[in-house]
């Protein structure tokens, strides 16, 4: 495009001028050049226009099915592992309270049996025995 084209000659410039048919032909040559390079820097360019559209296409669809896939998510996984967290704190609360009754079973257990053991002398009365027999 840098070169200004010539504009086809009329039958009427044709012979003010009396160009041979060599000089025709060559104008003709470089005119068609021109056009061709002309074509091809304009395919080129359009080209690259949608090539860019394509792009700029791709980029809205994948954009619009990242806002689609943010608006659906939701967090299940984090109130899921929350949940389980505080059935855990629960299960142990619940391990320590069973732990301590069970101690204090056991110990009420031994007391109830010390309670129930027969004594057959009190041992302040073996004393005494032992000096009854003593003597």
């Amino acid at each position: 495009m840098s070169r200004k084209r010539s504009r086809s000659r009329g039958v009427v410039q044709d012979r003010t001028l009396k160009l041979t048919a060599e000089q025709k032909c060559t104008i003709a040559q470089v005119e068609i050049e021109d056009y061709k390079q002309d074509m091809a820097a304009l395919k080129a360019s359009s080209e690259k226009i949608i090539d860019g559209y394509k792009e700029k296409e791709q980029v809205e669809a994948a954009t619009a099915k990242l806002k689609q896939l943010i608006g659906d998510y939701r967090v299940p996984a984090a109130f899921a592992y929350v949940d389980c967290v505080r059935d855990m704190r629960t299960l142990r609360r619940k391990e320590k309270i069973h732990e301590r009754k069970v101690a204090i079973a056991k110990v009420s257990e031994t007391q109830r049996t010390e309670a129930r053991k027969p004594t057959n002398a009190r041992p302040h009365c073996k004393r005494v025995q032992q000096d009854m027999c003593a003597t």
